[in-house]
């Protein structure tokens, strides 16, 4: 609806406001203009379509002032959508604050036996994303979750299926398709979903992205499985060659949406979205909201957004710290980090490629701290065994990349490491969103956790957009806190590390590589029948010279006393080889008899000898 004197304004020059004041003196039947008239007749009467393309204002005016019937009717959708907007916005918090009044898994009002796996698992409570997304997903509502890394995710929709499941009078076969971007984490999500159903037996779940073929995926379909998890191109592999029906289908989730988008299963997803049946719920998780997937989201039916990345600071126990240093001072800094016990418990390295990586760890190696080396390389069974001996506790570092390159080759997300305390960027994030997700190994659920980042002169610039990044998507400032360190107490250690350093060549680093590679084609299990066939093959590789890289120098594992600054002394453990006595266990008389020693010892003389006063010593 508009006012006659709004469009007499749009017809007007107004060239200056002076003029505008004096034409509106002059214009007759002032009561006129009070009356509101629909805008179509107005622009009828008042606007035919010949003269008001004679019509000429000024440039700066017309474009603001001059509504013709198509930019009317577009601002009025846009003032509808504004208005939905706004009645979202009001809606969520209402949706946040009642989910942070949840204190305990029972408040969701879950199946008993859900109940008692939670308990089993030992999750202590939900967190934020689960307690807002498992109460929308028992109302039957589509649901676009965006949230960081670490809160949570995959407990919510494994939750939200189950109880979906343990609803129905008979849970039906293939009611629930959970589509997740690399094969690890289908592997992950699997076996959390088996832990939730340790009392409810009568669901399965089966895994399609380890299937290599159309006989092993019919294999596994002939269970009934009640969950199918998988990739979209296994998925939609086994809807073409399986003859998988997803008839039944109802309950769709999409985790990590975004990464499923830039790994390129855009085209799967789509017409795995022909194969579907009118599905009752989608389920959409996502760290980031990209261009794809808010496409992805028109297709959904009426959903409920929670976009929960920017927590409260209750839930933030995340201590962010930048350490401003050179590139020749990285090295230095971590071995005093580590050496020192600077820092302590499980630690994750981030580093920019895989040579990079072994650099690290070769050069830790010289001082007998052990690490091991995430290598994408190497086959998933291998990587799968290196974060399984991480998580129980035989290494306590880990060195990483975060290479996104490859579909299965992104660490900072995916991969389910436990209990870590610190996450160390010995080189800098190439982007505000990699920062974020490799932060999200630490201070996961309720946890607490630290973050360093090593801050060289050139990464200013980066370091500088990615607080601003951070204060975006934040409710509260995350300042990054300044590490104090004192360089001038740690120079007595740098001729060391350069003798470490040093002794990390190129070569060294390709033979480790190799080293890795050969014990890996030496133990597969797709190889045994080759090796079987053709055993001259495997003689050779066995005699093949022996890789290693330079000998590690003894004296580097310990820290002389006068290196350490006074105030780290007693705070250092150092790794002393002790000999032990041999002792010869086979013959009767053992080496080093100890009662004969202690009678030797009585029998000494020099030991032994009192002098008694008396008649006969005078």
């Amino acid at each position: 609806m508009l006012k006659v004197e709004q469009l007499l304004e749009k017809e007007m020059p107004a060239k200056e406001s002076a003029d505008k004041e004096l034409m509106d003196e002059e214009l007759p039947a002032k009561e006129l203009m009070d009356e509101e008239l629909p805008a179509k007749e107005l622009i009828d009467e008042e606007l035919p379509d010949e003269e008001s393309a004679d019509i000429e204002l000024p440039a700066k005016e017309s474009a603001d002032k001059e509504l013709p019937d198509t930019k009317l009717a577009d601002k009025t959708l846009a003032d509808e959508e504004s208005a939905d907007k706004d009645l979202a916005d009001t809606e969520l918090p209402s949706i946040i604050s009642i989910a942070r009044k949840i204190k305990s898994f029972k408040d969701l009002n879950l199946d008993d036996r859900l109940n008692k796996a939670v308990a089993k698992v030992h999750w202590p409570k939900p967190t934020l994303v689960q307690a807002a997304a498992v109460p929308l997903s028992m109302e039957g509502k589509d649901i676009i979750c965006q949230s960081k890394t670490g809160s949570g995710k995959t407990g919510a929709y494994a939750l939200s299926a189950l109880q979906l499941l343990l609803k129905q009078p008979t849970p039906v076969p293939l009611s629930v398709v959970i589509l997740v971007p690399t094969k690890t984490l289908a592997t992950q999500t699997t076996k959390v979903i088996r832990s939730l159903t340790k009392w409810a037996s009568l669901i399965s779940v089966v895994n399609l992205s380890h299937c290599s073929n159309a006989d092993s995926m019919k294999t596994v379909l002939l269970q009934d499985p009640h969950i199918l998890v998988g990739t979209p191109s296994s998925v939609l592999s086994a809807v073409k060659n399986a003859s998988l029906s997803l008839a039944a289908l109802s309950l769709l989730i999409l985790d990590e949406a975004d990464l499923q988008f830039s790994y390129g299963f855009s085209g799967d997803i789509s017409e795995l979205r022909q194969s579907f049946p009118s599905v009752k719920q989608t389920i959409l998780m996502s760290a980031t909201m990209s261009v794809e997937v808010k496409s992805l989201c028109l297709h959904l039916n009426d959903p409920v957004t929670l976009d929960v990345t920017a927590t409260g600071p209750q839930e933030n126990k995340l201590d962010q710290y930048a350490i401003k240093c050179n590139n020749d001072d990285k090295f230095l800094l971590l071995y005093t980090l580590l050496k020192l016990n600077l820092i302590r418990g499980k630690s994750i390295i981030f580093v920019s490629d895989t040579n990079r990586c072994y650099q690290v760890k070769l050069f830790l190696e010289q001082f007998s701290i052990s690490s091991c080396v995430l290598n994408f390389e190497l086959p998933a069974n291998c990587l799968a065994h290196a974060v399984d001996q991480f998580n129980r506790g035989i290494y306590d570092t880990i060195v990483t990349s975060d290479d996104a390159q490859n579909k299965d080759q992104n660490v900072a997300r995916g991969i389910d490491f436990q209990c870590v305390d610190n996450v160390i960027n010995f080189d800098f994030p190439p982007t505000p969103e990699q920062y974020v997700h490799r932060v999200g190994r630490t201070a996961r659920a309720f946890n607490t956790g630290t973050s360093l980042t090593f801050l060289t002169p050139q990464n200013s610039g980066k370091f500088e957009e990615l607080k601003k990044f951070l204060k975006k998507s934040s409710d509260q400032n995350e300042e990054f806190k300044p590490y104090n360190f004192n360089m001038t107490s740690i120079e007595g250690f740098r001729y060391r590390c350069k003798d470490a350093y040093s002794a990390v060549t190129k070569f060294g680093i390709q033979e480790t590589r190799r080293k890795e590679i050969k014990h890996e084609i030496m133990n597969s299990e797709k190889l045994k029948t080759f090796f079987t066939e053709n055993p001259k093959d495997l003689e050779v590789l066995r005699h093949d010279k022996v890789l290693k890289p330079r000998e590690v120098k003894e004296h580097l594992s310990t820290v002389p006393d006068y290196l350490v600054p006074s105030a780290l002394k007693g705070s250092i453990r150092q790794n002393k080889s002790k000999k032990k006595r041999e002792v010869d266990f086979s013959n009767k008389k053992r080496i080093g008899n100890y009662k004969g020693q202690a009678s030797k010892r009585k029998a000494d003389p020099l030991k032994s000898f009192k002098y008694k006063k008396g008649k006969d010593a005078e």
